[in-house]
């Protein structure tokens, strides 16, 4: 039985949470060398961690619902570049730290998606 809601989505929010909590980064953020800070705090508390993965999950992602998720990428890409920061990271007061990133970085994380996409798709 296939749901509308993608669960796997609502599943990672908690771990998410928790790595940017305690770490500052998620392992996909380290790689590319960006970072999420609080004001001016060094690292998320988890609740507001949790707040902030469950608006990029409903408002940036749709709820992973076809068709609704395509139109609310394009709405959070559109808002992003006018106001060069996304809704939920507005709301919740946290700044992106970005550091330059390589090229062998982008080119590993570019085939890491790729092969990551590719497997989901596959076997799911």
């Amino acid at each position: 039985y296939d749901s509308l809601i993608p669960i796997q989505f609502i599943a990672w929010i908690p771990f998410e949470a928790l790595l940017l909590s305690t770490w500052g980064t998620t392992i996909g953020k380290w790689f590319l060398r960006t970072k999420l800070v609080l004001r001016k705090r060094e690292k998320l508390d988890y609740m507001t961690a949790l707040r902030r993965g469950f608006n990029v999950w409903f408002r940036g992602l749709g709820m992973g619902i076809p068709i609704v998720n395509v139109i609310c990428l394009l709405t959070a890409y559109q808002k992003l570049k006018l106001f060069k920061t996304t809704s939920w990271d507005s709301d919740e007061h946290i700044s992106i730290v970005h550091h330059p990133v390589g090229q062998w970085r982008i080119i590993t994380a570019t085939l890491f998606s790729t092969l990551g996409f590719f497997f989901y798709y596959t076997y799911s």
